[in-house]
């Protein structure tokens, strides 16, 4: 005999971080009850999809609590850029299911999408986050964060990114330049001059099997690296989403080619772009000329 929908909800156990799942799986079983699924087999996507959510928030160092978990801003900012990983169909279905979850309990009517991404980070607060990663007591955890600012400054790289990327994907070609491949099957990303010296630092130490970011390889072992630090303020930890974020911008201001830059980040479609425009620098008149074009 089959599961009920009751089954389904008390007993699915999500491939999630087990202690996360301990303290918050009430909440998302709660949400999912509301949600009221006909089947067992809804209740089950709903616990999926529900779980990826949290353990995406719990990576992002967000409150983990139901209405910050299941607030349409949070939402909105799970499906603009905390997918990455997953292929259209997938998304497609995350979102179906997130509709329902958030229909059912929020009087909300705004498309989920919609919310404006998350901001870079200026030069002060980046110059607030690499005090506070040089000031951690330990030296392996200083150089750990070097490197994230490394990967996602240096090349774009997100979380998924770093947590398959190893010794042995960075390169250097006969000009000099240094290339990291995002994991076996990646992108092929030349890295930022000014972080050149810290990604072939960090090849070299961690040696051709071990992450460049260090740690055991786990999905937690960036969250746990970030987490882990030891700040007076939750603003001194970096935001590996705000950084990349940063890094896309800067490319944009350098007018780097779009298509180029799509390739180079991984994004399957261009539209976090246009949530980035505000960020950029006011245009000068000469900007405004390079639309007259140039003699050839």
């Amino acid at each position: 005999m089959g599961w009920s929908v009751e089954d389904m909800i008390s007993e699915r156990v999500p491939q999630i971080d087990e202690k996360l799942w301990a303290e918050h799986g009430d909440m998302v079983r709660a949400r999912v009850r509301t949600a009221g699924p006909d089947t067992a087999e809804q209740a089950g996507e709903m616990i999926t999809t529900a779980s990826g959510l949290l353990a995406w928030c719990a990576t992002e160092f967000l409150p983990l609590r139901d209405d910050v978990v299941f607030s349409d801003d949070t939402v909105a900012r799970y499906v603009a850029v905390g997918m990455d990983d997953l292929s259209d169909s997938s998304r497609a279905t995350y979102r179906s299911t997130i509709r329902r979850l958030l229909g059912q309990v929020t009087a909300s009517s705004q498309p989920i999408g919609r919310t404006p991404a998350k901001s870079p980070y200026t030069d002060t607060e980046l110059a607030v986050l690499f005090r506070a990663a040089d000031a951690q007591p330990r030296m392996p955890r200083r150089r750990r964060l070097s490197t994230v600012f490394a990967l996602t400054l240096g090349t774009g790289f997100n979380s998924t990114d770093m947590l398959t990327t190893r010794g042995r994907h960075v390169s250097q070609d006969p000009d000099g330049v240094v290339w990291v491949q995002a994991g076996d099957d990646g992108r092929r990303v030349p890295c930022a001059v000014e972080w050149e010296d810290t990604v072939t630092a960090a090849a070299s130490r961690e040696g051709d099997d071990g992450l460049l970011i260090g740690g055991s390889g786990s999905k937690n072992t960036l969250s746990m690296l970030i987490g882990d630090m030891v700040v007076s303020q939750p603003e001194q930890r970096p935001d590996v989403t705000r950084l990349r974020y940063t890094w896309l911008v800067r490319q944009l201001a350098a007018g780097v080619n779009l298509r180029v830059l799509s390739e180079a980040s991984g994004l399957s479609t261009l539209t976090i772009l246009s949530h980035l425009i505000d960020s950029l620098p006011e245009p000068t008149d000469g900007d405004w000329l390079q639309l007259r074009g140039v003699s050839r």
